[in-house]
């Protein structure tokens, strides 16, 4: 089963290295970050970039759907919890976890 969770934008890395650090690999068999690839033109040439697909979001697949969340208190960092408003403060709570149906194949990259 894929997961998602809402982390501070620019802190993605940190809370994917933490996880894959802190989590064991029968809990979480996954965390990645989806990218893209964007071509920009600057100093007259193009340049090929990688973008974070969904800035602010870490996916996790895992199969121990009541084990992710208390495994996920051992990940520090600013999580945010996932309703269905928009989050606007930080929580120190375990996050919650939105289950999220996994999409077909697409020419999408994860680090």
């Amino acid at each position: 089963m894929w997961y998602v969770i809402q982390v501070r934008t620019g802190k993605e890395e940190e809370i994917r290295f933490q996880c894959e650090k802190l989590i064991e690999k029968e809990i979480l068999e996954k965390c990645f970050i989806p990218h893209y690839e964007q071509m920009k033109r600057y100093q007259g040439k193009w340049h090929k970039e990688q973008r974070i697909l969904f800035p602010g979001y870490v996916f996790r697949v895992s199969d121990a759907k009541e084990r992710l969340p208390f495994a996920l208190k051992r990940v520090t960092g600013h999580f945010f919890h996932l309703a269905k408003t928009t989050a606007t403060k930080p929580t120190a709570k375990a996050p919650r976890v939105l289950e999220i149906i996994r999409p077909p194949e697409a020419s999408v990259t994860s680090q």
